[in-house]
């Protein structure tokens, strides 16, 4: 179960994060992102196949709800902290599209369907202990 939380959460982010850089202004760096994302695709909707069958046997009921929090938070940090220097500056340089912030809402709403699917819930948003975009929607 964790194993597929991990590939379902944390593969998720990452491939949210990558996206980011498919139009970098370093045209190496753009090529590689470019097949690294295609090939993410079947990883992380073979982790979330996984993981809504497993919550919904309700034989993993007591485990499902820490899992999804713990990768949860791991794949959220992928992203880098919204609203930084950094961010802005790789934007700026046409690194990457947006700011993390942004990445984050599309990943919430990416995951949500199946956060459903599984009988999972957002946590409350500081029990993540991290920085978070102002007006993320945490409903399911």
């Amino acid at each position: 179960m964790e194993l597929a939380m991990a590939q379902f959460l944390f593969d998720r982010g990452g491939f949210w994060q990558l996206k980011e850089y498919e139009e970098c202004s370093f045209v190496p760096y753009r090529g590689v992102i470019q097949k690294i994302v295609k090939e993410e695709a079947g990883h992380q909707s073979l982790g979330e196949k996984i993981v809504v069958e497993q919550c919904q046997s309700g034989h993993f009921d007591d485990v499902k709800q820490p899992l999804f929090e713990k990768w949860l938070r791991q794949g959220m940090l992928s992203f880098g902290r919204p609203g930084t220097p950094g961010n802005r500056f790789a934007i700026e340089q046409g690194i990457k599209k947006r700011d993390s912030g942004e990445c984050m809402r599309d990943f919430v709403d990416d995951i949500r369907p199946a956060v459903r699917a599984a009988g999972l819930r957002f946590p409350d948003p500081a029990s993540l202990k991290m920085e978070l975009p102002a007006g993320l929607d945490w409903s399911v």
